[in-house]
């Protein structure tokens, strides 16, 4: 007969349903321990099976409980991970690499004001772009002009 419960678990499908407990997906569990994502999978299955065939979610929860790991209430939500509202950021507020704000932004935000370029520097910075964007442009049409002429030959 088949074991079952959280002790009948092999190290790896443990170490499997702890990243799965971190959120992970399979292809970034993979890669963490070096293993094919179909080990992954294959480990995550047996864990199910062995627990009474829940979700990938529900056997990571019931690992961590049984480890003494905090488990999150599902009915409860941590504002932190909301996005703030207008009401909570001051619009004229610079963003610190430790704001709540900065933890929102796709790029990393670096520390000092958010915008420190001049009205004179931002125009300078925008022309030198466009030029090189220009001298880009002026550089592909010489050589397909270049390949046009020797083709034509």
């Amino acid at each position: 007969m088949r074991e079952t419960g959280i002790e009948s678990l092999t190290d790896g499908q443990k170490q499997c349903l702890r990243l799965v407990f971190q959120h992970m997906q399979s292809k970034e569990i993979a890669r963490a321990l070096g293993i094919s994502v179909a080990t992954v999978n294959q480990r995550i299955d047996g864990a199910r099976a062995k627990l009474g065939n829940v979700s990938r979610v529900a056997a990571a929860l019931a690992l961590a409980a049984a480890e003494g790991a905090s488990v999150p209430d599902p009915i409860l939500y941590d504002r932190t991970q909301l996005a703030p509202t207008a009401s909570d950021v001051e619009p004229s507020a610079s963003i610190d690499a430790g704001s709540a704000t900065a933890r929102f932004l796709p790029w990393p935000v670096s520390v000092g004001a958010v915008n420190d370029y001049s009205p004179a520097r931002r125009l300078v910075a925008i022309c030198v772009v466009a030029v090189l964007g220009l001298l880009v442009v002026a550089l592909l049409v010489s050589i397909m002009n270049g390949i046009g002429v020797l083709v034509g030959r």
